[in-house]
């Protein structure tokens, strides 16, 4: 917790720049932000709450989510439609999952690993003739990487795009 009398916490709220650097960032590079002006209790906690959940409710972070609106609403229950994305979220996690694990397997391979880095020129014309990954198949493993980052699962989406 933060150590500021009153007039310093003024001073702070007036010269923070959150508001004019946060519409250029990403949502998930602002929410650290959002931590820190809890942490230094710039703002009210009940408020930082709420822009977080403001701002990841229409991610696939849905369990992050479902703690902010708890948090919001501690004596309520979990409203249908989250519960309902919740299931929707899952359902397209096993299905890219399906889709793009034998895409994912083939890549594993450390023969293929070794056939990527030396000749990065061919990769694709490679990959398809000798393991049948088409353009449709690198598609899928894209799409794959962004929902897993609009999941939240940096490292995996890393690996995937």
């Amino acid at each position: 917790m933060s150590e500021l009398g009153a007039a310093e916490l003024e001073i702070a709220r007036k010269y923070d720049l959150t508001k004019k650097v946060i519409p250029f960032l990403d949502r998930h590079l602002i929410y650290p932000i959002l931590e820190s002006l809890r942490s230094e209790d710039l703002y009210d906690d009940k408020a930082i709450t709420q822009l977080t959940f403001d701002l990841f409710k229409e991610t696939n972070m849905i369990s992050f989510v479902k703690e902010q609106w708890k948090t919001l609403n501690p004596n309520a229950q979990v409203p249908k439609e989250l519960e309902e994305k919740e299931a929707k979220v899952d359902d397209i996690f096993n299905k890219l999952n399906n889709e793009t694990k034998e895409t994912l397997d083939i890549l594993n391979l450390p023969e293929v690993q070794d056939h990527l880095k030396q000749d990065k020129q061919f990769n694709r014309e490679y990959l398809e003739k000798n393991h049948g990954i088409t353009e449709s198949k690198i598609n899928a493993l894209y799409e794959f990487g962004q929902f897993q980052y609009n999941r939240g699962d940096y490292v995996m989406a890393s690996d995937l795009l």
